[in-house]
């Protein structure tokens, strides 16, 4: 087969010009030059893609595996590696092997998260596409089968093989258990409803399927949301069939002694390689392994069966642990980190602190480096339109409500105060890069227009007030909205929140405001407990805008920060046996999103694309909008390497994932 190596940008996946005679496209561990044309242009705050080089004749390891070697506890470097290890690129050249790297984390969700969802496959801080864990894939021309090549020799954490075994595990006894899935995972391996078909080919081959093409499942690979818990990344078949009820009778028994409700419960928590109560024993195939878990911090160890190499053989990561102090409020964290005790940090830094993180950035030898926000908007505010308060309910569906409330904020104010003016005012709207980007989107009912937000609250019949001048609901009862939010978030949410009430609060609509914890705001969220939610809306590049269930542009997936349409589209999930009916402009919009999601077609593809995010945006507003793509500062210790000056940071492009991070080192 004459498959042609690809590294993929953006939309190239999609379109003909990208296959070969064969029509078949491969995305291979193999170097290559990427396609002399993108369908959208690399972003300039991107970092670019290092440079990948050959692979090496030879190997070696780090000090600290060479003597279990030598004590005979592992076996040599050779035999822990797959049969081709992925040579990892590196920034600044070939590093050297180091001791600890030291991270500070706001709660227990930080920097270091996202790296731990090193998996199948990868992408660079601009968005084009590696193999990590697999070989390659193909993907078939009509875009319904991926066949996929996982690296021959590639073991778990533990020294046991990867195979398709742990595939089929994950796909008959875990996606397919309706007691463990009730649902049928989505990111994109659930398409307009219908569950792929694995077929095993031999050891390390398998094929998915669909009966409709599936030409966004490509993008969903190298995302976390398409790795270690949607995929057979978690699951390896030896460890957790010990836990599982068709392989072991007695599980329930043993759940039960282990403090657990349930055997499904149970193997959960054993599933979780990451940061469970069973991490610590759980094979993986992270880069680090959690060795030590705290209240006050984790420390990982490295995996000594990790399938990545620097060009001169050097297995990775360089360093041999990561400790991640964990910190409860936000003053604690930029005190660590003015404090020189942070190696790396970016995940919770906020561009508002920038001049306090310079301040100390001679005295306590770090740079302090302007990576760009990739996200469309920080912060948005989605009022739930099936909210129980059923006056309330018909007020948010009103589009002029959304309108009259996104008239009244002032996003200058916002970006000057909270941003340092380094940001864009704008609607939560697509970047602009995305191939059937309109610019209307971004400036929709985006200026600051009080007098126009009064007139649509007037018309809506909402001009009644009581003594105080806070506006009535039609029923008599005063028009009164409680925000709940959490301050355990990558953005600066409690700083935009209290302008924007003030905003609000200025046109007569009385709004109060609590913060709760992550956890709850979830849980209130997704049972449908919220009156409004608040958080940023990213995964606005047309990379993410395209996987089903993770734009938040697209209604399709169930997010508990994002409460205005849930049960509508658990209806719409479900096939209507859960959640609420939705009205029908808005069923026509969830077909809409399904065809959009099983096209190859290009001219259909932007068609149905400009079709949604019109009807998002110009009809319903669903989401409103405050300022995006402000500067984001990186915290960079001075004698830390092969980490980038510059690059975007956000989900969109995995964090610090997308920044190579086993090749970091230190030298002074």
């Amino acid at each position: 087969m004459d498959a042609k190596h690809l590294k993929l940008t953006r939309r190239e996946f999609l379109w003909a010009s990208t296959m070969t005679a064969a029509g078949v496209m491969t995305v291979s561990c193999t170097p290559a030059e990427a396609p002399a044309a993108a369908a959208t242009a690399t972003p300039a705050a991107a970092a670019p893609p290092p440079a990948e080089g050959a692979a090496p004749s030879q190997y070696s390891e780090a000090p600290m595996l060479a003597e279990m070697v030598q004590a005979g506890a592992l076996p040599p470097v050779e035999e822990r590696l797959p049969v081709e290890p992925r040579v990892v690129p590196v920034v600044e050249g070939v590093g050297v092997y180091s001791d600890r790297l030291n991270i500070v984390s706001y709660g227990t969700f930080g920097d270091w998260g996202h790296v731990m969802f090193d998996g199948l496959f990868g992408e660079y801080n601009d968005n084009s596409m590696f193999a990590d864990a697999m070989q390659s894939v193909e993907v078939s021309e009509d875009s319904k089968e991926y066949t996929f090549h996982i690296r021959e020799g590639l073991k778990w954490s533990d020294g046991t093989p990867v195979t398709t075994k742990d595939v089929q595990f994950w796909y008959e006894d875990d996606a397919l258990n309706e007691e463990i899935s009730p649902t049928t995972p989505g990111f994109g391996y659930t398409v307009a409803g219908e569950f792929c078909k694995l077929d095993v080919i031999d050891d390390f081959s398998y094929k998915l399927s669909w009966s409709v093409p599936n030409p966004s499942f490509i993008r969903t690979l190298p995302y976390w949301a398409g790795m270690p818990f949607a995929s057979f990344a978690g699951t390896p078949a030896h460890y957790l069939q010990k836990y599982h009820i068709k392989y072991n009778p007695d599980v329930a028994t043993e759940a039960k002694n282990e403090g657990f409700d349930n055997w499904v419960a149970y193997y959960g928590a054993r599933k979780n390689s990451w940061s469970g109560q069973y991490a610590a024993e759980t094979p993986a195939l992270h880069p680090f392994l959690l060795k030590e878990t705290q209240p006050t911090h984790h420390l990982y160890v490295r995996n000594p069966y990790y399938w990545g190499v620097d060009s001169a053989g050097n297995q990775l990561p360089y360093f041999d642990e990561v400790l991640e102090q964990i910190v409860n409020d936000k003053e604690t964290y930029n005190l660590k980190i003015v404090a020189g005790e942070a190696d790396y940090a970016a995940f919770s830094t906020k561009i508002k602190d920038m001049p306090l993180y310079q301040d100390s950035a001679e005295s306590s030898n770090y740079e302090v480096r302007r990576f760009k926000s990739i996200r469309g908007s920080d912060e948005s505010f989605s009022f739930n339109r099936t909210c129980k308060d059923t006056a309330l309910a018909a007020i948010f569906n009103d589009p002029r409500w959304s309108q009259a409330m996104s008239y009244a904020i002032n996003r200058d104010e916002i970006n000057e105060v909270v941003f340092l003016g380094t940001g864009e005012a704008r609607q939560a709207a697509p970047n602009p890069e995305v191939s059937f980007y309109d610019p209307e989107w971004a400036t929709f009912c985006a200026d600051y227009n009080p007098d126009m937000a009064n007139q649509l609250l007037d018309e809506m019949g909402l001009d009644q007030r009581d003594a105080d001048n806070w506006r009535l609901r039609p029923d008599g009862e005063q028009l009164a909205i409680l925000i709940e939010y959490t301050t355990n978030i990558d953005s600066p949410i409690e700083d935009v929140l209290p302008l924007v009430v003030d905003h609000w609060q200025a046109v007569g609509v009385k709004v109060d405001y609590k913060a709760i914890e992550r956890d709850l705001l979830f849980a209130r969220g997704s049972t449908n407990e919220l009156q409004l939610g608040v958080w940023h809306t990213d995964r606005t590049n047309e990379t993410r805008l395209f996987v089903p269930q993770v734009a938040k542009l697209v209604p399709d997936y169930i997010g508990g920060e994002n409460p205005a349409t849930n049960e509508w589209t658990r209806w719409h999930l479900t096939d209507g046996k859960e959640g609420l009916e939705p009205p029908a402009e808005w069923q026509e919009h969830f077909k809409d999103i399904d065809d959009w999601h099983k096209t190859s077609d290009e001219a259909e593809y932007k068609r149905l694309g400009a079709k949604i995010i019109d009807f998002e945006i110009k009809d319903q507003l669903r989401l409103i909008g405050t300022v995006g793509f402000s500067a984001w500062p990186v915290i960079v210790k001075r004698d830390m390497h092969n980490i980038p000056t510059e690059g975007y940071m956000g989900d969109d492009v995995g964090f610090a994932r997308s920044l190579m991070t086993t090749t970091w080192y230190r030298q002074a």
